[in-house]
C-alpha cells in the first residue's frame, strides 16, 4: 500500500516536470483608481491595466528531462520492491500452508499412536494383574504410553503453532 502510493505521487512529480517544458500563460486585469484627497469626486479617473505575459523555457540544459528519468528510474526501483514483496508473501504463504498440512499429518498420526498405546497399556494392565507380563514389561508399556501421549501434546502444539504462523503471514498480507 505504502509502495503503490508512493509510485502514485512519484507519476505526479513526473507531470510536473513535464509541464515545466511547456509554456505558460499569465493573464492580469487591474484597475487604478486616483483621487486627489478623501470625500473628493474622482477628477483625474482610473486607469485599467491588462498584462498578458506568456513565459516559454527554450533551453534549462536538459535538466527537466535528467529529472523525469531519475523520476522514473525511482519507479522502477519501488516496481521492483514491490514485485520482490509480492514474491516474497506468496512464498511465505505456501510455506506456511505446508508447515500446517504437515503439522496436521503429524497430528493424525500422533493420535493414532496415542489411541494404539492406550489400548497396549489396558491389554498390558489385564496380562500384569492375571500375571502374565513381568513388571518390567508393564512399566516399559506404561512409558511408552506416556511417550505416546507426550508425542501428541507436541504435535498439538504444532498444530497450533502453524495455524498462528498462517494467520499472522495473512495479517502482514493485508496490512500491505
Amino acid at each position: 500500500l505504502l509502495l503503490e502510493k508512493q509510485m502514485k505521487t512519484l507519476q505526479k512529480l513526473i507531470d510536473i516536470q513535464s509541464s515545466l517544458n511547456k509554456p505558460n500563460i499569465f493573464a492580469q486585469i487591474q484597475y487604478l483608481a486616483s483621487k486627489p484627497a478623501p470625500n473628493l469626486e474622482d477628477k483625474w479617473g482610473g486607469t485599467w491595466t491588462f498584462s498578458l505575459i506568456l513565459n516559454w523555457n527554450l533551453f534549462d540544459g536538459f535538466s527537466t528531462n535528467a529529472e523525469i528519468q531519475k523520476i522514473n528510474t525511482q519507479i522502477d526501483q519501488i516496481k521492483l520492491i514491490y514485485d520482490f514483496q509480492v514474491q516474497t508473501s506468496k512464498i511465505q504463504l505456501q510455506n506456511a500452508l505446508n508447515n500446517l498440512n504437515i503439522a496436521k499429518r503429524n497430528l493424525e498420526t500422533t493420535k493414532q499412536n496415542a489411541k494404539l498405546s492406550e489400548k497396549l497399556l489396558e491389554t498390558a494392565k489385564i496380562q500384569f494383574n492375571n500375571g502374565l507380563i513381568s513388571n518390567l514389561q508393564f512399566y516399559d508399556i506404561q512409558r511408552s504410553y506416556i511417550a505416546s501421549q507426550i508425542a501428541y501434546k507436541q504435535a498439538l502444539r504444532d498444530y497450533y503453532k502453524a495455524i498462528v504462523d498462517l494467520d499472522l503471514v495473512l495479517s502482514v498480507g493485508k496490512l500491505q
